[in-house]
């Protein structure tokens, strides 16, 4: 679940690269922290310095790297776990 809200959370940042691009997972970490015992939700985000480092990269060579940070929370808004998906973008 974690996995894919940080390719969707991607699709949503860069709307106008859908279809032009072939995304990546190279790399992810997730930490476990307390069982999951009620519904669950993930929410993932970038770092403003990181969305911007990305696009002057993307668009100087075509590709680029960008990490994903997602927050996995129960109903009650406990921490579940959390991870980060490191992708590779590059143009079509």
């Amino acid at each position: 679940m974690a996995e894919t809200q940080s390719g969707l959370y991607l699709q949503n940042l860069f709307p106008e690269l859908e279809g032009l691009v072939i995304p990546l997972l190279r790399e992810s970490n997730m930490k476990y922290k307390k069982p999951a015992l009620k519904s669950i939700t993930a929410f993932a985000s970038v770092k403003d310095e990181d969305k911007e480092k990305f696009l002057e990269q993307f668009s100087r060579k075509g590709r680029a790297s960008l990490s994903v940070s997602v927050e996995v929370k129960d109903s009650d808004g406990v921490c579940t776990a959390q991870g980060t998906f490191g992708w590779f973008i590059s143009k079509i």
